[in-house]
């Protein structure tokens, strides 16, 4: 953003009372009404959210909370909501150019920063930023901040920004260092970052006390402000998942969604996410260490795992499949029967939910940043459901008469659809197996060569880790 840019900006924010004079800390009901909502649907869009470590937020003191940053919009959403109650967030100063939008995110309780790329000169207009983001501090109301920067979709913490720690201690000074912030790490891990129905993971660290810093702060600003940004890298890490060799990481992640399952299965762990993360860690943390001294080890194994994902994708079976080996009769048969059996209330919740879950889709695969398409579909199905649905029951309450025909009605149209969106994924799994039994019975030598792949892949995990 250029500088002229950047002034205009900032005159139009001082002169926009909903933006300056409206304390951006405090709650209004429509906010609040919008919050409840989007909560609600937030923990429909995403099958599980599990959350742990809530017992490190500081009660009755300012807070920022610093996350990871691997989903767009969906990892901000994730601190809001796992905290339950309002957050303001920081975002970066361009996307605030329109006075429309601007508003907008002001309502959404988001303000602008500015960054070196949207010019020196705008660098200045972070100070009125600064002193509102201590004001929200002093008035208890958490910051939450993605200290990396920008998104990337992989699971690697990638070098923080200063920015988060220059603020805390700018809120720090001007309350003479009696402000008690606290900044809360927060790892948040996804079970997949582009469709929803999936899980995330929402990990809170232990509070770092940004005033344990005031001496060497007098002493030298830098140096606090890297001691304290390296200190947020050493809580993050333990909160996540970190691949850390960026041209292995490929490898590095197939070889964990090898591996986690024969350490369940060894540990006798329920297979949860919040199980899957911490064995993946721990397959991680030892991967690191191989890729870090000794990354030859793992050139015998990637001709194997490209070679079998190949074969996957070939013949559109999913991994699971082949680690299982047999589809079991029974489960095969209930999954049938149970798809048959909620048919019905699947094609009902297709018809009236069809048009405001596919169109997101639509809309969102068009995006060509990938790691955004999530929070298109969310964002927009989140506005669309409800218009569509206000339509629908407006609709059927002038036609039928009996109020609770109508409540039936109005509740059927979420219960429907989710019934149809996870009967629909069901129906894909039973063709997964279908797949597999027929590439079974057909074509016996691929079938054999692919589960005698995977047999030599494991046994290369083995290999690797007993070498190291």
């Amino acid at each position: 953003m250029s500088s002229p840019g950047g002034c205009s900006f900032l005159h139009e924010y001082r002169k926009n009372p909903t933006m300056s004079e409206t304390k951006i800390y405090r709650g209004t009901l429509p906010y609040y009404l919008l919050y409840v909502y989007s909560y609600l649907y937030y923990h429909i869009f995403y099958r599980r959210v599990t959350v742990t470590g809530r017992e490190n937020i500081p009660r009755n003191t300012p807070i920022i909370f610093a996350a990871n940053h691997q989903n767009a919009l969906m990892d901000a959403l994730a601190m809001l909501y796992a905290r339950k109650g309002k957050v303001v967030f920081l975002a970066r100063a361009d996307i605030f150019k329109s006075k429309f939008v601007a508003g907008l995110l002001h309502f959404l309780k988001i303000m602008p920063v500015y960054r070196m790329r949207d010019g020196f000169e705008s660098l200045g207009q972070n100070e009125e930023i600064f002193d509102n983001a201590a004001d929200v501090l002093r008035h208890n109301t958490p910051l939450a901040m993605l200290p990396e920067g920008n998104h990337a979709g992989f699971k690697r913490l990638r070098p923080l920004k200063k920015g988060i720690c220059r603020i805390a201690f700018m809120a720090e000074e001007r309350s003479q260092f009696k402000l008690n912030l606290h900044i809360v790490p927060v790892g948040l891990d996804y079970s997949n970052y582009f469709n929803a129905g999936e899980r995330i993971l929402i990990n809170f660290g232990k509070p770092i006390r940004v005033a344990d810093y005031l001496t060497l702060y007098r002493e030298s600003p830098q140096h606090a402000i890297n001691a304290l940004r390296n200190e947020i890298v050493a809580g993050l890490k333990p909160l996540m998942l970190n691949i850390e060799n960026e041209e292995l990481y490929n490898t590095s992640a197939d070889i964990i969604g090898f591996y986690q399952h024969v350490l369940l299965s060894e540990r006798k762990l329920r297979n949860t996410h919040r199980n899957r993360f911490k064995i993946q860690q721990e397959i991680s943390s030892r991967l690191n260490q191989i890729t870090a001294n000794t990354p030859e080890l793992l050139e015998p194994i990637r001709p194997l795992l490209s070679e079998y994902s190949g074969l996957l994708e070939k013949y559109d079976i999913r991994d699971w499949l082949v680690r299982k080996n047999n589809p079991n009769p029974l489960r095969l048969f209930a999954g049938i029967l149970l798809s048959a059996i909620l048919l019905p209330a699947h094609i009902y919740g297709m018809i009236f939910n069809y048009f405001p879950y596919h169109f997101p889709v639509i809309i969102s695969r068009k995006v060509k940043d990938r790691v955004f398409r999530s929070s298109i579909h969310f964002a927009i199905s989140l506005f669309l459901y409800l218009v569509y649905y206000v339509i629908l029951i407006a609709v059927f309450c002038l036609i039928f008469n009996g109020i609770w025909l109508k409540i039936a009605f109005a509740l059927s149209l979420p219960v429907t659809g989710m019934i149809a969106f996870y009967n629909y994924r069901n129906f894909l799994k039973i063709k997964g197996k279908f797949r597999f039994i027929r590439l079974k019975s057909k074509d016996n030598e691929t079938f054999n060569h692919l589960i005698g792949l995977r047999h030599q892949i494991m046994n290369q995990i083995k290999n690797l880790f007993n070498a190291s």
